[in-house]
């Protein structure tokens, strides 16, 4: 069955399934709803948990072998499988054969970042649905983040108005790690009071900090308002352009590769292991710019690139700045007009 993350508590509390399959790519979610399911686990009795941490050569052999051995010190285990990515060829088949029989006495519990939607329709990840729990855990969108953060203050018995949680929002950008470590500290200092907007901004420190690969994150992910406004800061902290341009047009030339791999037929996973891109959390953002991104577009931004090279080196700085946000307007697919780029 499918679950969302806040549905696992009353699920948990009726009982363990056969099999737990967590995706995505939100860390403090994907931990927490695993902690939920291991303390479950160690509560009734599943005193023994094996981890195996998927990697490449990986032998899926030993997963089934522990599945169907009995322990020496317990009779019921949790298998905590670990993945960086989908299964391979290997993978897929010990899955598949264990979600059809499961064994009794044991849970299996399987973490790996977000699967793409072809990914997602794999017979072993419908095995793992069907037999037992399938979760998929969405990063925290700008809309969703204030009333994550009003519910999680409220279990810490923080009072916060609603303009202090808006602040919070803002103030901790989708970093929902540094969210639970600010809401940790007003808890200290609040001493049950409400907090207002203007107590935020004194005691919170401000996480909207970015580099340039942050930005190379949410540009090829095709994330425009996220790109505007870590450009933008960016400009405030005095970024140096040519390691952006650097980091940028490497970024790019990865993906053409990846794009003439996937036209010679190779899929996406495959071509990133030929073209050694690494690791998983890099070649998410290449993975969304690789389906709706056309060769001809791209390669008229690395010519373009060229060109900003020669405003950052001749001191033309805010007519690189200018002509760097329409350039990353059409890498996002949010195209503002550009002069070098015709259709």
């Amino acid at each position: 069955m499918k679950l969302k993350a806040e549905q696992l508590d009353s699920h948990l509390d009726k009982g363990l399934s056969p099999v737990y399959m967590l995706t995505g790519d939100e860390p403090l979610l994907m931990q927490e709803c695993a902690d939920q399911i291991r303390s479950q686990a160690r509560k009734r009795g599943f005193g023994d948990r094996e981890v195996f941490h998927v990697e490449s050569g990986f032998n899926w052999e030993q997963v089934l072998a522990s599945a169907n051995s009995l322990s020496l010190f317990a009779e019921q285990k949790l298998l905590d499988v670990r993945l960086s990515g989908k299964p391979n060829d290997q993978g897929s088949k010990a899955l598949l054969e264990y979600a059809s029989r499961p064994p009794q006495d044991t849970v299996l519990l399987l973490t790996l970042p977000k699967l793409d939607s072809s990914a997602m329709k794999a017979k072993w990840v419908n095995a793992i649905e069907q037999a037992g729990v399938l979760i998929q855990i969405w990063p925290m969108d700008a809309q969703g983040l204030p009333r994550w953060l009003a519910q999680r203050a409220k279990q810490k018995g923080l009072r916060l108005t609603t303009a202090a949680v808006e602040v919070l929002a803002q103030r901790v950008e989708g970093n929902l790690l540094a969210a639970m470590q600010e809401l940790d500290m007003l808890a200290l200092v609040s001493d049950g009071a409400e907090i207002d907007d203007e107590q935020i901004l004194d005691l919170v420190g401000n996480h909207a900090r970015h580099d340039v690969y942050d930005l190379c994150r949410v540009a090829f992910s095709g994330d425009w308002p996220a790109t505007l406004r870590i450009l933008s800061h960016l400009r405030q902290d005095g970024a140096e352009p040519t390691l952006m341009l650097w980091a940028l047009t490497r970024e790019l030339r990865d993906l053409l590769q990846l794009l003439r791999l996937q036209r010679d037929g190779m899929n996406f996973d495959n071509a990133c292991r030929q073209a050694r891109i690494f690791p998983q959390q890099r070649q998410i953002p290449l993975r969304k710019a690789a389906q709706r991104s056309r060769p001809a577009l791209l390669m008229a931004l690395l010519r373009q690139a060229q060109q900003l090279d020669v405003f950052s080196k001749t001191g033309q700085t805010a007519l690189f700045w200018t002509e760097l946000e329409l350039w990353l307007s059409h890498l996002t697919g949010h195209p503002l007009p550009l002069p070098f780029y015709r259709q």
